[in-house]
Order: structure tokens, then C-alpha cells, then sequence
């Protein structure tokens, strides 16, 4: 008897073993994934900034000197200043025109609503080649540009749009905001239609108005989605390339790195055209520590931290 209950106590020890360890199976896949596209390329970056590369694999030791170059690079302080208005730029444009068509996409009011959700995201679909070579012929800065046609009929004389100071990198913002608003405003759709609707008839019950619902209800439970948009957003923003290289004007590219100039189009012709592996390395994990404090940031600005 005694032989029998120490066999029956071996086996539902090894299931409950087996039951503690079996979720640890089931997302290991993802952790090795992580590890090894995420987490090893950030440390092997950090290990290369250290060093200036001669070729694929002579590398002389050179410390902190990639980082005081950067430092000094006045390109370097163009292409943040213009990829932090680039992010502002995103940011206020996602969350004023993006959460505002969620609010209409997921109006009851709207007939057909789910058509006009497809239209709106089919931009992000749209391969990057074929969107530029539309925008190109947008901001054309010739009469023949839409842009320059449309103005032209006010009176104003044609602009040199990817060209000008002030205007280039806003044709970018334009472009890339065009692309990712449909998406964006999914994902605050998907939020929206998660909310209970007990608390909005509770509240129209009471007599509360569509702008208190949106005020007091609305957008202090949709915050974690709005905080997720903000951070993927920010990744966007300070990783910037696509727009930037396709809109690039053919024969102007010192223009164009002084106008358009984002910190991921810098890490590109860095690393890639110029082949300074190690200073390209640097830039990539400046980036990265930018993108890490301003999402910890923000998210304790608006409370995700906060223990209710």
C-alpha cells in the first residue's frame, strides 16, 4: 500500500512539474526570437561603436572617439533636430486627425463604416516605391506638380517643395503621416470597440454630453492605446528612412542631407555609403537610448505606471 502511494505521489509530482514548466515551452520560441534579433543586435552594436572598422573584419580599438565625432558632426545635430520635428510632427497629426477618424469609423452613424476603414488603411499597403513616385509627382516643383498647379491658381508662384529648407522635411511628415494614419486610427478603432458600453448609457442616463463621454470616459480608457501609439510612433519617427530615401531628388543629395537629413537615413549613409561600420554603430545606438527614454518618459507622463 505504502509501495503504491509513494508511485501515485511520484507521478502527480512529475504533471505538476511538468505543468509549471510547460508555459515556459510554449513562449521560449518567442524569447529566442527576442534575443536573438533584438537584444544581441543592441549589445553587438554597442561593441562596435567602440571601434573603426578597416574592412569586414580588421577593427582597431578606438574607445569613445566614434561618439565625440558624432557629437561634434554638425549633420549629425541637423538630422536629430529634423527627426525630432519629424516625430513631433507624427505624434500630433496621430493623435488629432488619426484618433478623431477612429472616433467617426466607429460611429454607429456612419453607413458603411467598414468600407471606409479598408480605404483608409489600403495606404499602408501601398509599396513605398509606388507611394514615392506618386508624391514626386506631387511636390514636383515645377508647374506640372499637382502641389505647384493647385497653388498656381491662387496666384502663388511655384515651389521648389523637396528642395526648400522649411518644406522638405515637411513633404516627408506629409508622406509618412499619409501612410501610417489609416493604420493608427485601427488601432484606436480596435481600442474603441473594446470600451463596455454600460458606462456610456450609464452616462447619457445621467445626462452626460458627447464631448463629457469623450472627456471623461473615453480618453482615459483608451490611454494604453494611446500610449502603444505614441511608442510605436516614436520607433517610427527615429528610425525614418523610406520616405526620406525615396523622396530624395535625383542629383541633389547634399540638398537633400541638409533638408530631408533624418538620424535613420544619417545611420544609412553612414554605415552604408561611407562604410564607417563603427560610427554608423554609434549612431544606431544613440538612437536606441533616445527612443528608450523618451518611451519611458512619456509613459510615465501619462500614468501607465501608476498603480490603481
Amino acid at each position: 500500500m505504502g509501495e503504491n502511494t509513494s508511485r501515485a505521489d511520484s507521478i502527480f509530482g512529475r504533471i505538476a512539474s511538468s505543468q509549471r514548466i510547460a508555459p515556459y515551452i510554449f513562449i521560449a520560441p518567442f524569447f529566442l526570437f527576442f534575443a536573438t534579433f533584438m537584444i544581441w543586435p543592441i549589445f553587438r552594436s554597442l561593441y562596435m561603436s567602440f571601434f573603426d572598422f578597416k574592412g569586414i573584419e580588421n577593427s582597431i580599438y578606438v574607445g569613445l572617439e566614434n561618439y565625440k565625432l558624432l557629437f561634434k558632426n554638425e549633420r549629425f545635430a541637423r538630422a536629430l533636430l529634423n527627426t525630432t520635428y519629424f516625430a513631433v510632427g507624427m505624434i500630433v497629426f496621430t493623435l488629432l486627425i488619426s484618433f478623431t477618424l477612429s472616433l467617426i469609423l466607429s460611429s454607429k452613424m456612419i453607413p458603411g463604416r467598414n468600407a471606409y476603414r479598408l480605404v483608409f488603411f489600403l495606404p499602408i499597403l501601398t509599396s513605398i516605391i509606388v507611394a514615392g513616385a506618386i508624391f514626386k509627382l506631387i511636390f514636383l516643383d515645377t508647374e506640372a506638380g499637382l502641389l505647384n498647379f493647385v497653388i498656381s491658381l491662387g496666384g502663388i508662384p511655384s515651389q521648389r517643395w523637396l528642395l526648400d529648407e522649411f518644406w522638405a522635411i515637411n513633404c516627408v511628415l506629409i508622406m509618412a503621416f499619409w501612410r501610417r494614419m489609416g493604420l493608427n486610427a485601427m488601432y484606436f478603432v480596435a481600442g474603441l470597440q473594446s470600451l463596455p458600453p454600460d458606462l456610456y448609457e450609464s452616462a447619457v442616463i445621467d445626462g452626460a454630453s458627447s464631448w463629457q463621454q469623450l472627456r471623461y470616459i473615453t480618453i482615459p480608457m483608451m490611454r494604453p492605446i494611446i500610449s502603444f501609439v505614441i511608442i510605436i510612433t516614436l520607433i517610427y519617427a527615429y528610425l525614418a528612412f523610406d520616405e526620406v530615401f525615396v523622396l530624395s531628388p535625383a542629383g541633389a543629395m547634399d540638398s537633400v542631407q541638409n533638408n530631408m537629413v533624418t538620424l535613420g537615413y544619417y545611420l544609412y549613409e553612414s554605415a552604408f555609403q561611407f562604410f564607417k561600420f563603427g560610427y554608423g554603430s554609434a549612431v544606431g545606438f544613440v538612437i536606441t537610448i533616445i527612443i528608450f527614454g523618451i518611451s519611458v518618459f512619456q509613459l510615465k507622463i501619462l500614468g501607465v505606471f501608476r498603480n490603481e
